[in-house]
């Protein structure tokens, strides 16, 4: 579920409730404050989009994770970097944590 379809999904709920009482336009502070009370309930954890570079030795992979935090682009590292041959980068899609292998 993303934050778009959390977005919708509290909206839908909060319209419901206010098609039981006088019609009433809905505030985004209303929306925050129903999510703030409700978010333990609606079962969403908090996720990363992720990538990475396999390389062969930890050594590697700081220098590699250090040039990627001084702002040179992931993709060429990985071309650069990365023991895969066939997956340049690999998505790995959104996952709650961030790994780093080495290999």
């Amino acid at each position: 579920m993303t934050l778009d379809d959390l977005r919708k999904n509290i909206l839908t709920n909060i319209q419901v409730m206010r098609l039981l009482e006088a019609k009433q336009s809905i505030t985004e502070e209303e929306i925050q404050l129903y999510f703030e009370t409700n978010k333990d309930s609606l079962g969403v954890a908090e996720e990363v989009k992720a990538s990475h570079i396999l390389v062969a030795t930890e050594e590697l992979a700081n220098e590699v994770k250090a040039k990627i935090v001084a702002g040179e682009e992931f993709t060429g590292l990985a071309k650069q970097y990365s023991t895969r041959c066939l997956v340049v980068t690999l998505s790995i899609g959104y996952s709650p944590f961030l790994l780093i292998h080495v290999s």
